[in-house]
């Protein structure tokens, strides 16, 4: 039996392990996220509308179907974009404003940066034990 791949499926699977993470995404994913992406570029199913019109004069019924699966597609492929620039704050902007902090403890701009940087990569937890820490009043 031979293994299929089919993208649209690949892509939901993808976006769905994405979105389980806190900010910080394995190698391997941020790998294969990074890849569907470069693979699913563009319209999913492009062309479609010729060839129905081609095939049966337009009168298909599948045409709302498709638009669906390319919103189903785009929608997977924004999830995925969204969870890769998350990794890229945590991976990049975090540690730095970590390391700046820890420097200079009493920064407090800096600390309002951590946090947010904290919020938007859903790690929760570390930036209510910042605001703790650091006394910052929202």
């Amino acid at each position: 039996m031979s293994k299929v791949s089919v993208d649209i499926v690949r892509l939901k699977e993808v976006a769905k392990a994405c979105s389980t993470r806190d900010g910080i995404l394995p190698h391997d994913l941020m790998n294969e996220a990074a890849t569907i992406l470069e693979e699913t570029d563009g319209e999913f199913l492009s062309g479609w509308e010729q060839i129905e019109y081609e095939a049966n004069g337009g009168r298909g019924a599948s045409a709302e179907h498709v638009r669906s699966l390319r919103e189903l597609a785009e929608t997977a492929r924004v999830d995925i974009m969204g969870a890769l620039a998350a990794n890229h704050v945590a991976r990049q902007a975090i540690p730095l404003l970590e390391q700046a902090l820890e420097r200079q403890p009493d920064r407090e701009v800096l600390a309002r940066k951590l946090r947010a940087a904290y919020l938007e990569t859903g790690q929760h937890p570390r930036a209510a034990e910042l605001q703790k820490d650091h006394a910052l009043n929202s």
